[in-house]
């Protein structure tokens, strides 16, 4: 779901993470993200993290490092829910 009015929160559910493509160029789904951008709250909100595979530490890095990408490409700070531990 996605909401672009004025001053609405931007949400993101189920938004599935690019794998690193080693599987003959396709780049499946490695997990899923449910996050919100809450503008009104001032924070891009990480509600769950949902595992498709086990993460690798360099895949948590990773991922880790899309979380702060996508936040800062909204002009939002991370914020993560007390059950949404980091990848």
């Amino acid at each position: 779901m996605t909401s672009l009015g004025q001053g609405a929160p931007l949400t993101a559910d189920w938004l599935p993470w690019i794998g690193d493509g080693r599987t003959g160029g396709l780049r499946p789904a490695v997990g899923k993200l449910d996050a919100i951008a809450d503008r009104r709250a001032g924070e891009f909100r990480v509600n769950a993290i949902h595992r498709d595979v086990p993460f690798t530490k360099a895949m948590t890095a990773g991922i880790d490092d899309q979380i702060g990408d996508l936040a800062r490409w909204v002009g939002l700070p991370v914020t993560r829910q007390p059950t949404a531990p980091r990848p």
